[in-house]
């Protein structure tokens, strides 16, 4: 056992017991209605946190996707035009014609966030995508991309067209 999963254990075992001492009756009652809401404000919070810690337990653990690295970057340049062809169900030629034509309404030159993937990948995988029956999950795992992404890629390119 971990010691994430000792400290949930613990803090659960202690939330627990809180909220069954809370949750007594001890035959006292209290003459302010604002103690009752304090108290029951008090419980609510405990609550919470109770389920937000106990999120952990449910969800399992987390296994990370495998996925391929630099194939556009290492594989693609060593295919012949036939090969790309085969592949992508373009030849090379019109592919970069494509890609220049294209080039400056992909290129964003305000995104935020994390950095942008090239205008070549997202063409390629909107051109895989589009050639062959594989599913998104196949896609990303070939280029290494996240399923969000590959939907993004594929649907900026097919606007832009």
């Amino acid at each position: 056992m971990s010691t994430d999963d000792e400290l949930c254990v613990v803090s659960s075992t202690i939330i627990c017991s809180l909220l069954d001492i809370d949750g007594k009756d001890d035959g006292t009652s209290s003459s302010s209605n604002n103690n009752d809401e304090d108290s029951n404000d008090e419980e609510n919070e405990m609550r919470i946190l109770y389920t937000i810690l106990m999120v952990n337990e449910t969800r399992g653990e987390t296994h990370p996707i495998e996925k391929l690295s630099d194939y556009v970057e290492r594989v693609v340049p060593g295919y012949s035009k036939i090969i790309f062809k085969k592949h992508f169900r373009v030849f090379l030629e019109t592919f970069q014609m494509t890609l220049r034509l294209l080039l400056s309404t992909l290129n964003a030159t305000n995104a935020c966030g994390r950095k942008q993937i090239s205008p070549e990948k997202q063409l390629m995988i909107t051109l895989w995508f589009m050639a062959t029956p594989d599913s998104y999950r196949s896609v990303c795992v070939k280029f290494g991309v996240g399923k969000a992404t590959a939907l993004r890629a594929v649907r900026l390119m097919l606007f832009t067209v």
